[in-house]
């Protein structure tokens, strides 16, 4: 009897101390809510928001600013049925003991901060995203397992005759047509003042990612397609852009 009150005098305690915690911390408790639960694993709203940052970093080679922001909420629900279907092949992953080689991983990692202009702006970004360079890693990891699964389980198992293939390209052929396109690097500002600064300075014949440096900016690589994914206006300058 005893015991119980003073578990419960311990508990009252607890609740009230977090209740006088400042309002960040009580948020992080109320946020991080479960969303689903795949055999007797939780995944949590942060679990779901961790992915889709961790997206966004990956995509950030395809898209910017608003478009990218835009890419990553259309694909929320998506993203929270491949983060289910994650758990459940990781949980295989782990029982066949499928191994993955940490240089590949080094080698994604660095991979992701060639699309920043330093170090400084690759941590920056993570921080931004509330991540850490260790986050990444364990996502990364998380991906080859999920491959290896499918490899080992699945890939090794399909065998396709090479007329099979030969057949669906030919009937195929419209699918593999690909529009002429373009790698760019971009510098995006929000401000006029501060874009003519910066295109001045390039004028002047100084190097992309040194103006870049100058200026604290990120340089962003994107992959565009001559079939209206542009601005026409935009698309008519970057198609007439000498290398």
């Amino acid at each position: 009897m005893v015991k119980r009150k003073i578990l419960k005098t311990i508990l009252l305690i607890f609740f009230v101390a977090i209740c006088h915690m400042p309002y960040t911390i009580c948020s992080l408790f109320a946020e991080d809510k479960i969303i689903a639960i795949v055999n007797s694993e939780v995944v949590t709203q942060k679990d779901l928001d961790d992915f889709a940052n961790f997206m966004r970093m990956q995509l950030r080679a395809q898209y910017q600013g608003k478009e990218l922001e835009s890419k990553v909420q259309s694909m929320k629900l998506d993203l929270l049925n491949r983060l289910i279907e994650d758990r459940i092949i990781l949980r295989e992953a782990k029982a066949s003991n499928i191994q993955v080689d940490e240089s590949r991983i080094k080698e994604r990692v660095n991979e992701l901060k060639k699309r920043y202009s330093s170090d400084m702006d690759f941590q920056r970004s993570l921080s931004q995203q509330g991540l850490t360079q260790a986050d990444i890693e364990t996502k990364i990891r998380e991906q080859f397992l999920t491959y290896g699964v499918i490899d080992a389980k699945v890939k090794s198992k399909v065998v396709v005759n090479p007329r099979e293939v030969t057949e669906f390209y030919e009937q195929n052929t419209a699918k593999f047509y690909t529009s002429e396109g373009r790698q760019l690097e971009v510098i995006v500002v929000d401000k006029e003042d501060f874009a003519n600064q910066v295109y001045k300075d390039l004028k002047s014949g100084s190097d992309f990612n040194d103006t870049a440096a100058k200026f604290a900016l990120s340089v962003d690589k994107i992959n565009a397609s001559k079939d209206g994914e542009l601005n026409r206006e935009i698309e008519a300058v970057v198609f007439n852009l000498k290398p």
